[in-house]
């Protein structure tokens, strides 16, 4: 009796044991669920045109932080204003991620141009944004070497080496043509000014012509209208020449803006009855 007694203590302290460790492992793998929250995603506002203080108090809602990562003085804006965001609005982030943001300076602060020559285009276009300069035409010229950055000029003059300039200029792009030089028209449906002029370089392409629908009636208004129309028109594998223009059309209209969405969504996700009529 002795001996079963013993051996059911064995038994009863490796039970224990076991579920001491399962608890354990059990409340680990809540707390970790809890703190990842794998499946909790919220819905990046838009913060374009917003002050810091709007913009935190949307982020708030939304388990976000707010981060101002540079100013840019832009004498045709609001000081103090949010006009590039990124991750952009409409993603999907988890809970705390950082928003980043640039807002308007109230006053022009005078940069060294950097001496770039012969540098490939992406490099050449990162240290300007970084810098704080904005980027305004890409210009080709004939040259062999395609892509490659020959100059920078700002007001239709090159720029002679140690030029100061005040933050936020527009500084143009003069690119090696070489040959073929043809790249994929992007979609910039639903982008607003900044965004689709990023998305247009990013091609080696650059904005052409602007319209405003008649809901846009004020520079504010400027500020916050999306494209609802772009020419030429976005189809998939479509090519066209580098450097070329692409026109606008903008609007802030609801309606308008609700059926670009759509028709962006059935872009991406086409319906069978389409399919099948293909």
């Amino acid at each position: 009796m002795k001996n079963l007694s013993n051996r059911t203590k064995i038994f009863i302290h490796v039970g224990s044991a076991i579920l001491l460790v399962c608890t354990l492992i059990t409340i680990v793998m809540m707390s970790i669920s809890s703190y990842t929250r794998h499946d909790e995603f919220y819905i990046v506002p838009d913060l374009y045109n917003k002050t810091v203080s709007n913009a935190q108090k949307l982020l708030k809602d939304g388990k976000m932080n707010l981060k101002v990562k540079d100013s840019v003085y832009m004498p045709n804006y609001k000081p103090g204003v949010i006009v590039e965001q990124r991750p952009n609005a409409k993603h999907k982030v988890k809970r705390e991620r950082n928003i980043s943001v640039i807002i308007t300076a109230s006053s022009p602060e005078d940069i060294v141009v950097p001496t770039i020559k012969n540098n490939a285009f992406r490099q050449t276009y990162n240290t300007l944004k970084n810098l704080g300069f904005n980027i305004g035409s890409i210009i080709y010229v004939e040259h062999k070497y395609k892509n490659l950055v020959l100059e920078l000029r700002y007001r239709g003059d090159t720029i002679p080496q140690g030029t100061k300039l005040c933050k936020g200029s527009h500084i143009d792009l003069v690119l090696a043509r070489g040959s073929n030089n043809f790249v994929y028209l992007p979609m910039i449906l639903n982008k607003n000014y900044i965004q689709a002029k990023a998305a247009l370089h990013s091609s080696y392409l650059n904005i052409g012509k602007i319209n405003y629908d008649k809901s846009v009636k004020t520079e504010a208004d400027k500020m916050a209208a999306r494209v609802i129309g772009q020419l030429p028109v976005f189809s998939k594998n479509k090519r066209i020449k580098a450097g070329s223009k692409v026109s606008l059309l903008m609007s802030i209209d609801i309606k308008r803006l609700h059926e670009v969405d759509a028709y962006i969504d059935n872009l991406n996700n086409p319906k069978k009855d389409d399919k099948k009529g293909k």
